[in-house]
């Protein structure tokens, strides 16, 4: 036994090269305090650690001044540059984890080669838990805790989402100290905030329906849902619908229970508030001046109003005349889609101006092969209701998941 040790032992030295108090495995001329070279078809280095504590590998870089790395993976193969594999099913500890006490990044991430289009870090996860977690511990830390800068025509932040029951992106930042919700709440702050200089739009949102072969499967759907929430059931009475269509396929644009209006500045420059008027119907209104001539006047409505206004015994179209001179009166007749006649009472013939409002229903529109109904018959069309705010509620709240010492 002990000749089986000696001649391990002598071998081993005789496969060592040292130069200068520096160790070679098949280096005859190392320049590092341990130089492997392998030729063979085999791990470089192996090791099996079976206590119960310790690491299997622990390196002390205990130098502050060093500016080197502690471990540097140099890999000129075809092969991953890092591979960890967590094989004990069981195990709830961190695959990676870097603790990091000083002044610079946690991670960093450098795809140098122009030409690659491989993902920067791609996390494949095929169990229950998060994909990534990124958390600023720091309380007066204003900074970013994602931040994403797309220089060319890329996207800088995607997300998507594989059922019609979960969302490509959620922002919140409602935290009661345990979890977060995924509503927006706050005075000044976003759950989700878009800012653009060029292009299409701050914030965009788009509704596809990638296998619908006809637009009638768009029914009761929106590319925008906008909702301001109270109290734990998540109650609401303000939200409002944009870009949609309704169950009988509709085009509408923006709809909602609150009103709509504009801002104004009064004479100490302060905002005052001015209401839209709203109608029961799709309405057009135009506004014009005639003059009456011995009594009598043909007006000729603008012909882009007239191509989209629809009057007929269904759709009647209303004109309110206000006269700006003495006569005896007038009345309106002959009224179509391209204009009307106003003529003076009991045959007079005065010659004096006036100015008119005309109200017409829209008229019906051909989109995609389709019609699109805007006439009298949408009158008190039925309405949404607001929509359940799936992915915020109490029961799918977020909590961070502490792997700090593992």
């Amino acid at each position: 036994m002990r000749k089986n040790y000696f001649g391990l032992l002598l071998m081993t030295l005789m496969s060592l090269s040292l130069s200068a108090q520096n160790v070679g495995v098949g280096q005859p001329t190392p320049d590092a305090k341990l130089d492997i070279f392998n030729t063979l078809n085999q791990d470089g280095i192996e090791m099996d650690h079976l206590g119960a504590t310790g690491n299997a590998i622990d390196i002390d870089v205990v130098n502050s001044a060093n500016i080197s790395s502690a471990v540097w993976l140099k890999n000129y193969s075809v092969g991953t540059g890092h591979n960890v594999q967590m094989l004990n099913a069981t195990t709830t500890s961190t695959g990676v984890l870097v603790n990091h006490d000083g002044l610079g990044a946690g991670t960093a991430i450098f795809l140098n080669n122009t030409a690659n289009s491989r993902v920067g870090n791609t996390v494949w996860h095929e169990g229950l838990g998060r994909g990534a977690q990124i958390v600023l511990e720091n309380t007066l830390n204003e900074n970013i805790g994602i931040f994403s800068v797309a220089r060319g025509a890329a996207v800088g932040v995607y997300g998507g989402a594989g059922s019609s029951n979960a969302q490509g992106i959620i922002g919140t930042n409602i935290y009661d100290g345990v979890s977060w919700y995924t509503a927006s709440e706050g005075a000044i702050a976003s759950g989700v905030q878009g800012m653009s200089e060029t292009g299409l739009a701050g914030v965009s949102g788009y509704l596809w329906k990638r296998t619908a072969t006809t637009a009638t499967s768009l029914a009761n759907t929106q590319a925008g849902y906008f909702a301001q929430l109270y109290g734990p059931s998540l109650t609401t009475d303000n939200w409002l619908r944009v870009c949609y269509e309704d169950a009988s396929n509709t085009l509408r644009k923006i709809d909602g229970p609150g009103a709509s209006g504009t801002i104004v500045r009064d004479l100490n420059e302060q905002p005052r508030l001015m209401t839209s008027i709203e109608a029961p119907e799709v309405l057009f209104n135009d506004y014009g001046g005639g003059m009456l001539v011995n009594g009598k006047a043909t007006i000729n409505l603008d012909p882009i109003y007239t191509k989209n206004i629809i009057v007929d015994a269904d759709n009647i179209m209303r004109v309110f005349i206000q006269l700006e001179g003495n006569c005896k009166g007038v009345y309106v007749t002959n009224k179509s889609a391209t204009g009307f006649e106003v003529t003076e009472l009991d045959g007079g013939t005065s010659n004096i101006p006036f100015s008119y409002q005309v109200v017409a229903n829209r008229a019906n529109m051909q989109h995609n092969g389709r019609t699109v109904v805007f006439d009298s018959s949408k009158r008190f069309a039925p309405g949404p209701e607001a929509e359940p705010i799936k992915g915020a509620n109490q029961s799918t709240t977020i909590q961070l998941e502490n792997n700090a010492n593992q």
